[in-house]
């Protein structure tokens, strides 16, 4: 991967593909890893497709303190800048949503950011969320090998991504083995997350945003991912019943719908 220094942070990532610019944010305690095969499909599109190891992954500097997201923000738009890739498409997932409207605190100029797609995303603050950002820091702070991935397992896939193909989601649960680094970062997210909120930056979004929905999503309920959509001037909603929270790895619906955004030009 290659390496942007913005003072003494160091943000890795890398490039595929030739074509309208997009970069994939990833969730929690997430790098480019978590995305598998999904940027070659986004270059096999017609896009260039980059994603990011956020401060706290590998070969990224290590993660100190508390979290920011403000600063994680900030973090992508230098990427941005020193690629020279915008204006270009943001498409986030879960806990990477966070950083992608307000990067940073204000929203994204138009020489930056064109379009944002936030996946099984939401930024609206819920007594039920902060529950979940607890659980998250609780079991990333006390839990490790086989118990953490065998805890988190139903909360991340519906139960019909299970049903149709448990053989995968075994396959997936075994590569799922956090050392302590990136436990302690999912830790700061999590606490981050129950106090940071970004939804009052929505409303002077200056691009259009869609929300893709799981219906079986039990992290970012469809019913909070559309009113993330619903607090912004040009915010649409796309709903994919039966996904969890790992939508694009459990819909090719999910990621046709994605393209298709980022390809219209109203």
């Amino acid at each position: 991967m290659k390496v942007v220094q913005r003072g003494a942070r160091r943000i890795a990532w890398d490039r595929y593909g030739d074509g309208p610019p997009l970069m994939l944010i990833p969730g929690i305690g997430a790098g480019a890893a978590q995305f598998g095969t999904l940027p070659r499909r986004f270059a096999r599109a017609g896009h260039t497709c980059v994603v990011v190891n956020p401060v706290g992954i590998p070969p990224s500097s290590p993660h100190e303190g508390e979290y920011d997201f403000e600063v994680a923000g900030a973090d992508l738009l230098a990427v941005i800048d020193a690629v020279g890739l915008g204006p270009c498409a943001l498409v986030a997932v879960s806990m990477g949503g966070k950083p992608a409207p307000p990067a940073p605190r204000a929203p994204p100029a138009p020489e930056h950011v064109q379009r944002v797609v936030m996946v099984g995303s939401s930024l609206v603050i819920t007594p039920r969320g902060a529950a979940i950002q607890r659980f998250f820091e609780t079991a990333a702070a006390h839990l490790e090998g086989p118990q953490f991935a065998q805890i988190l397992a139903p909360y991340l896939f519906g139960r019909s991504f299970a049903a149709r193909r448990p053989d995968l989601l075994e396959d997936i649960i075994r590569t799922i083995r956090p050392d302590a680094a990136t436990r302690a970062l999912m830790v700061a997210q999590a606490r981050a997350a129950r106090s940071y909120d970004p939804a009052e930056h929505l409303p002077k979004l200056r691009c259009p945003l869609l929300c893709v929905a799981g219906g079986e999503d039990t992290i970012a309920p469809a019913v909070d991912v559309r009113a993330t959509a619903a607090m912004a001037p040009d915010g649409r909603v796309v709903d994919i019943p039966d996904a969890g929270h790992s939508i694009l790895l459990e819909s090719n619906q999910a990621f046709e719908e994605i393209v298709r955004f980022l390809s219209a030009t109203d």
